[in-house]
């Protein structure tokens, strides 16, 4: 019988394991939804640091942080690799609690970034978060052999490669076409004139506080959100840093747009890099300034494009599937017919969960399947030896 500060150890090394679990598979899920928001805040790092650092290697480091923390969130969860699970953790709450210090006392960078886009803590907050996630980490790392185990060695390795996989295949697809879900103010399926001229349904910050500049430096984006047709936004954040190899396709759809009255705008982060652009593209479309960090937020994608029907933001796609004029149509004609665009991303980040979890449950059942089968097997086997042995003793008795 364990007494009772040992059992008081038990319940407290598993309570923290599993509290750093959530910690660690919320972040890496932020991280590989939305890479390139993860991407945005180590910009600003480089830049801050005065590195130039490729776009491409930013996206690694991105993806690569976001598996490892999902990686051992699952390992916390589950109670397997006990050891380096606990030591990694503890590795990099200490990495996230020097960061967050510098960041502190420096005071030039608002957010540290540790969950992506879905959550801007400032530096006090994100310093108190990870003292006390440090602390509880050097806890676990005391008694690691104390987590309870959910699957056992044999399988630990099925956990393993499903996590990695998950990882890839959702960082990757998020980062050739768009994020499964959007963390940032500009929701697909939202009324974006209604919250930004009425400020309902509860107005998100970033639609409150839009601004589109013409070339006078007047905002005109009332004017913008106040069409009662359709409109749409090419999202451009750095013209010079942008390929143009949907040029094509996206002066097609500016000449539908055209043909039809529609209005189509370019936006910029800077309206005089627009002549390069336009050499590039033969661009001949409107064209306002916008904050480029607003940009980066609408579409994660440059360039990116989203369509607003009477203020409603019905679909937004990036460079690499943009929609074809017949694809437009069809979303056009449901709103007249007054059907609901499935575009909306309500529990997509639930189903993405899921479809992380349940595998995860169903390797746990399957693996107490496997033991209790095992155990039974073991028994069966011990009952017979008990047997032989007893036939044996009664045989000699008998003699």
């Amino acid at each position: 019988m364990m007494n009772f500060r040992t059992r008081a150890r038990l319940w407290l090394v598993n309570v923290c394991r599993f509290l750093l679990s959530g910690v660690l598979l919320v972040s890496g899920f932020v991280k590989l939804a939305d890479p390139m928001g993860m991407v945005y805040k180590l910009q600003a790092y480089a830049t801050h640091w005065a590195l130039d650092v490729d776009d491409l290697w930013l996206k690694m480091v991105a993806v690569i942080i976001g598996i490892i923390e999902l990686q051992i969130g699952v390992y916390l969860l589950l109670g397997i690799r006990r050891r380096t699970s606990a030591w990694v953790t503890l590795l990099l709450m200490l990495s996230f609690l020097l960061l967050s210090i510098y960041l502190y006392i420096e005071g030039s960078i608002a957010d540290c970034g540790c969950f992506g886009a879905a959550l801007d803590l400032s530096p006090g907050a994100t310093l108190v978060k990870n003292v006390a996630l440090t602390l509880i980490s050097l806890y676990v790392v005391m008694y690691p052999q104390r987590m309870r185990r959910l699957v056992t060695e044999r399988n630990q390795g099925i956990a393993t490669l499903y996590v990695f996989a998950y990882g890839c295949v959702l960082s990757l697809y998020s980062l050739h076409y768009l994020p499964f879900v959007t963390f940032t103010d500009y929701r697909v399926g939202e009324n974006w004139k209604e919250q930004y001229h009425t400020g309902e349904p509860p107005a998100r910050e970033g639609i409150l506080n839009l601004a589109m500049f013409n070339a006078d430096g007047d905002d005109v984006a009332s004017d913008v959100l106040s069409d009662s047709s359709s409109v749409f936004l090419l999202t451009l954040p750095r013209v010079k840093n942008i390929d143009d190899s949907s040029a094509d396709r996206i002066n097609d759809l500016y000449d539908y747009a055209h043909d039809n009255e529609f209005r189509f705008v370019a936006l910029v982060g800077d309206l005089s890099d627009y002549k390069d652009w336009q050499d590039r593209t033969g661009a001949s479309y409107e064209v306002l300034s916008v904050e480029e960090d607003v940009l980066k937020a609408m579409v994660r994608s440059a360039p990116g494009l989203l369509m607003l029907n009477n203020g409603v933001l019905i679909e937004k796609w990036g460079t690499n599937n943009l929609p074809t004029i017949m694809e437009v149509e069809a979303l056009l004609a449901k709103r007249v017919k007054g059907e609901t665009v499935d575009s909306s991303e309500s529990f997509v980040w639930l189903r993405l969960m899921l479809l992380l979890v349940v595998p995860l449950l169903l390797l746990i059942s399957l693996d107490g399947v496997w033991v209790g089968q095992k155990f039974r097997l073991h028994r069966k086997r011990m009952r017979r030896l008990l047997l032989k042995d007893s036939e044996e003793n009664n045989d000699k008795s008998i003699v």
